[in-house]
């Protein structure tokens, strides 16, 4: 028996301290609920507890981008439903026109009418906004077709949904099925287009279409939307503002190492989510290398935006932009190309240059964006012809007395080629908002069940911590009974000195 060192009570002590810690810890988890509250915890269950919640908290901001997305959505198609009640009533106008029952001064104040609606169908265009991105064109000043809007829908950064470029004003609507009048002597006829005005044409297949300005010593300075074949410039050209994804496809092109002078350099191109785009070549004539045959240009852009990015393409140098669609829209069963890859905005300094397209080209619309007085353009082809027709700026151009009967009949053609064109960006609209609304559904779900396992890990089980408290509890009131006999045992050595 030793009095110097009672281990008794020291192993009692060394329990106590033990079991206090184990209180400790459970009233820890008690008050905050949380069974993890430092890493010491659970190290192996806080790390995969925090990548959970990081994985929670970025789905959760998916599904409020999500939401925001259909937000912009329902605003831009709610304002073309009141732009397409504007063209049933211009519709109705024209008819109203085309009628022997008319007088002049009937159809002077029908156009008049037609004007204002028009204004109002821009004013539209012009207004409609969200979180300061214009909707239906290009901003509040530039009538070009909008930019294509990308929503992030998800935790990752690929999770990318886009919704393809809108031009719903009188610059973007129009077009019809007539064939241009290529008869030439007249600047009056349909198939030039004025300064600032637009025109939307498809080639039959027989031959290229042309582009060229129509007086000599006009240079070409035109927005396009649509390029789906080949495009030939004959004259220095420098292409600028062109959508996502032909800068996707553009950038591959003047990146491209094969092929020699002359010789078509082939690439495949693929979106962010790594899905293939489709297959396009560049072609230069003889001495000029690929290399040169489309240089990309890149400036800074301001206050941290994004780079500006151009390209030259050199004379005599055809791109072909492989007839591939970005989005196709389902109506009654039957496929519409909704945009073809190819917005742009075309610029030739050299007054003898033009531009070929395509003869397969569907549905091209050109804007002249040349502002001087004399400076028209002209679409021609050799043989055959080419369909379609000015848009619907022309009609709100028309000066007093120039709506006759024949005019009345012609822009009833180009109204039907809006509303249809119009149905198209709808259809469009809808189709993303459904993919939009499914995939916040579907990271609900997500987020609901990412989050139960990081509960699983992090939060405290009530009961079961209670009964744990309640354990440690009795075992330390024990101990403090053990550590009471243990220091009393000491006290026998005294007898054994009487």
């Amino acid at each position: 028996m030793r009095i110097n060192t009672n281990i008794a009570s020291l192993n009692a002590q060394e329990a106590a301290a033990n079991t206090n810690k184990k209180i400790a810890t459970s009233l820890e988890r008690l008050s905050t609920g949380l069974k993890v509250n430092k890493a010491s915890d659970d190290a192996s269950g806080l790390a995969i507890a925090d990548k959970l919640r990081t994985q929670a908290s970025s789905i959760s901001q998916g599904i409020d981008n999500g939401n925001s997305a259909v937000a912009l959505i329902q605003i831009a198609d709610k304002s073309m439903s009141e732009q397409s009640n504007i063209l049933d009533t211009v519709k109705a106008k024209l008819i109203q026109a085309n009628t022997d029952t008319t007088s002049p001064d009937g159809r002077e104040a029908i156009r008049k009418d037609i004007v204002k609606l028009l204004e109002q169908l821009d004013n539209i265009a012009q207004q409609t906004s969200y979180n300061g991105i214009t909707l239906l064109q290009d901003s509040y000043d530039s009538m070009s077709s909008s930019i294509e809007l990308k929503f992030q829908i998800g935790g990752n950064k690929d999770d990318i949904m886009k919704s393809s470029f809108i031009q719903s004003n009188t610059v973007g609507l129009g077009g019809g099925q007539g064939a241009l009048d290529q008869v030439s002597g007249s600047s009056t006829r349909n198939n030039v287009i004025s300064q600032g005005l637009s025109t939307v044409i498809s080639g039959d297949g027989t031959n290229p279409i042309t582009l060229d300005g129509y007086a000599t010593g006009t240079a070409i300075k035109v927005n396009i939307t649509g390029i789906p074949g080949d495009i030939t410039a004959n004259g220095p050209t420098e292409l600028s503002k062109v959508d996502s994804t032909t800068q996707l496809v553009l950038e591959a092109l003047a990146n491209a190492t094969s092929g020699v002078n002359g010789s078509p350099a082939t690439v495949e191109v693929k979106d962010i989510n790594d899905r293939v785009i489709g297959t396009f070549t560049l072609e230069t004539p003889p001495g000029t290398s690929i290399a040169s045959g489309l240089v990309m240009h890149s400036t800074p852009g301001l206050n941290g935006a994004e780079p500006i990015v151009t390209f030259s393409l050199a004379s005599g140098a055809t791109i072909g932009m492989g007839g591939k669609t970005i989005n196709t829209v389902e109506i009654a069963g039957d496929p519409l190309n909704t945009f073809t890859i190819g917005a742009m905005t075309i610029s030739q300094t050299s007054a003898s240059g033009n531009i070929t397209f395509d003869a397969n080209a569907q549905n091209l619309n050109i804007q002249n964006l040349n502002s001087a007085n004399g400076q028209e353009l002209k679409v021609t082809t050799a043989t055959g012809s080419i369909t379609g027709g000015g848009t619907l700026a022309g009609l709100k151009a028309l000066q007093a007395g120039q709506l006759t009967q024949k005019q009345a009949v012609k822009y009833q053609g180009i109204v039907d080629a809006a509303l249809s064109q119009m149905n198209i960006y709808r259809s469009d609209l809808g189709s993303t908002q459904n993919q939009v609304e499914s995939a916040v559904r579907n990271l609900m779900t997500q987020k609901t069940n990412v989050t139960a396992a990081e509960s699983v890990i992090r939060d405290v089980d009530y009961a079961q911590e209670f009964a744990n408290f309640n354990k440690q509890n009795i075992i330390a009131q024990a101990g403090n009974y053990a550590m009471s006999q243990a220091n009393s045992v000491a006290q026998n050595v005294l007898r054994l000195l009487q």
